[in-house]
């Protein structure tokens, strides 16, 4: 199953929703590889399907629907390769959550719609550090801290504290980046 040049193959994805007027298929087919070490770049008119595909990667498209096809994830833990199928895994199971945001993420096309306006960027990087990495806070805000730094972040350690409606649009996509920043790391 899979090949070991490619860090996740997409095979044939098909997705649908179902709905009480009928079924809606809003991928139909889809293929694309990602070799390790590499960038793939999605482009495509709105509505064709990126983000759906995406989240159906992720298992959080919201029910009720249909996935079909494989998503095979090819992982490398304590130098043994796993591929795991992610179509198959229970989408509220402990597998797919250790993946979904340590491992595999997604950043949204609109910054400002990626945290919510209720928190401070840092307390929902944090929280994310704290599910995936670490359960000590103050390392988790130390850590967070850094990933803001790396990615061009003015004043890290001040601005950490600040919510996202205080931002700019391209300093919440910053502060996105930064939160799955442990994610991109995992995947070098």
């Amino acid at each position: 199953m899979g090949n070991n040049n490619f860090l996740l193959e997409v095979n044939d994805l098909k997705l649908r929703f179902i709905m009480t007027e009928g079924n809606l298929q809003v991928v139909d087919g889809f293929n694309f590889k990602i070799k390790k070490n590499k960038t793939l770049g999605l482009a495509g008119e709105t509505g064709c399907g990126k983000s759906v595909s995406a989240a159906a990667i992720l298992r959080v498209n919201p029910p009720p629907r249909v996935l079909e096809g494989e998503i095979l994830y090819h992982q490398n833990i304590e130098n043994k390769k796993k591929t795991t199928d992610l179509v198959k895994l229970d989408e509220q199971g402990k597998e797919i959550r250790s993946i979904r945001g340590n491992e595999i993420s997604m950043i949204v096309q609109e910054p400002m719609s990626a945290f919510s306006p209720l928190h401070t960027i840092g307390n929902q990087i944090i929280e994310a550090i704290c599910l995936h990495r670490t359960q000590d806070k103050e390392e988790a805000r130390q850590i967070a801290i850094d990933m803001l730094d790396r990615v061009g972040f003015p004043d890290p350690a001040k601005k950490i504290d600040a919510y996202p409606w205080q931002l700019s649009g391209g300093l919440c996509q910053r502060a996105r980046i930064g939160k799955y920043i442990n994610c991109i790391q995992c995947l070098l």
